[in-house]
């Protein structure tokens, strides 16, 4: 293996590299912190989300049947009077997303010389991980992680942005915007206090308190930011001791449920799209979406003579929504 770089061929390699495995690249770029972190209610995101491949709109459709059974003598049909089932159709749409990056050459090299001692040191085998690939891994962990930490909660899509906070409506924007159009219903909106390590069992309690008895034992997760936990954590311990059943993270489901925390670091506790609590809703209510078609994704490789700089360049689609909104339970400080 050589112990320097042509900058000017790795261009090419980089392209011929990122377009043989092109399905494989965008698939780990559009998998945002999938495998989460072993061990801690950082779940993976396919534990709690339903992905869902499309390259323009996904139909999300939500249907009521508001009719009941009733006694048979089998003899007739007998609908309902009215409507009897009540379909919403409404239509999610992908995002166009890109990640532009200049490498000067003092960065490719010192990328290059990383990439050496890791093979010099034996970490990895050149065969099997070449450094165009070490290289593309690189922008797919940026990718999966603007996506997951700051995008997937707190974005607001602004066309003209230049950061991953505005690439698509998250979760904060459209849960609110679904209280107010009525697609998340008024009984759905829970008011609590502001939390605290002295009153987080008691604000979580009365979010539960508020579920309908049929939803109650459904299969619901928590959507909360890690400081939300540890309020609840604390507050627990305060009132009922510090057995071993108490401490830590693993303690990952409320007091008196099967409702399980899933922590999300990426969730604000401050600012424009700060949540009060978090999202407690059923597992894979929560849809993924992203573009799988090769017409609508892309990544180039330029190299510029004059600078030596090499230029890398991404283009994809993705957004995140909601499939049932009705079965959305938002904490709100009143």
């Amino acid at each position: 293996m050589s112990t320097t770089i042509n900058i000017s061929q790795l261009a090419s390699t980089s392209l011929d590299y990122a377009r043989e495995h092109l399905d494989d690249v965008f698939t780990e770029a559009l998998a945002p912190g999938l495998d989460g972190i072993a061990g801690t209610p950082v779940k993976p995101l396919d534990y709690y989300a339903r992905s869902i491949p499309g390259y323009d709109e996904v139909v999300l459709t939500q249907v009521n049947v508001t009719a009941e059974i009733r006694p048979s003598t089998y003899d007739g049909f007998e609908p309902k009077v009215g409507e009897a089932a009540k379909i919403s159709p409404r239509v999610a749409k992908v995002q166009p997303i890109k990640l532009d990056v200049l490498f000067t050459q003092q960065q490719i090299i010192a990328l290059w010389k990383t990439y050496y001692g890791m093979k010099k040191s034996k970490k990895i085998d050149p065969q099997t991980f070449p450094f165009e690939q070490f290289i593309v891994k690189t922008l797919t962990k940026r990718v999966q992680s603007d996506l997951r930490k700051k995008s997937l909660f707190n974005a607001v899509r602004n066309d003209a942005g230049k950061t991953a906070l505005e690439v698509f409506d998250g979760l904060f924007k459209k849960t609110n915007d679904y209280v107010t159009s009525g697609l998340i219903p008024t009984g759905n909106v829970v008011g609590i206090e502001a939390l605290t390590p002295s009153n987080a069992v008691e604000q979580f309690e009365k979010v539960l308190d508020s579920l309908p008895s049929e939803h109650f034992y459904d299969d619901l997760i928590f959507l909360v930011p890690r400081q939300f936990k540890r309020f609840y954590e604390q507050d627990y311990r305060k009132r009922y001791g510090t057995v071993p059943y108490n401490l830590g993270f693993d303690k990952q489901e409320i007091e008196g449920s099967s409702v399980e925390f899933c922590v999300e670091p990426g969730m604000a506790t401050s600012g424009d799209t700060a949540f009060d609590m978090g999202v407690l809703t059923k597992k894979n209510n929560i849809v993924w979406m992203y573009d799988d078609e090769s017409a609508f994704r892309g990544f180039e490789v330029d190299y510029s003579k004059r600078d030596r700089s090499l230029a890398f360049m991404m283009d994809f689609q993705a957004n995140v929504d909601i499939a049932m909104t009705t079965e959305v339970w938002l904490p709100q400080v009143a």
